[in-house]
């Protein structure tokens, strides 16, 4: 039996914290597992970051549970989903202040 995979791609490129951000829909229907990574530097952000799910690619609900905060200091973040029924999937983030950059990642499989 093969597994379905997705092999890691980028979602953010040095994007700007200087503002609210969304990552292209991802489609991640017959895949069960998702990894998330996000890496930011940044001396002064201020933001949260969301995982969002949707059915129809249309309209976005955010995952709970999972809300990693850019708090003015170099962090990074692994989100690891798994038993994921939704078919698309996107990473935001919700700017409260400052500036920097951020580089993510996604990659998913099937169990």
């Amino acid at each position: 039996m093969r597994k379905t995979i997705l092999k890691k791609y980028k979602i953010f490129d040095s994007a700007s914290l200087g503002g609210d951000l969304t990552s292209p829909v991802t489609s991640v229907e017959y895949l069960d597992s998702v990894c998330i990574q996000l890496q930011w530097t940044t001396a002064n952000a201020v933001g949260t970051f969301a995982v969002e799910v949707s059915v129809d690619g249309e309209y976005w609900t955010a995952l709970t549970g999972i809300a990693p905060l850019v708090a003015g200091a170099n962090d990074h973040a692994l989100i690891n989903i798994t038993l994921l029924p939704s078919p698309f999937i996107r990473v935001t983030y919700d700017r409260t202040s400052g500036t920097g950059t951020v580089n993510g990642y996604i990659s998913a499989k099937m169990v």
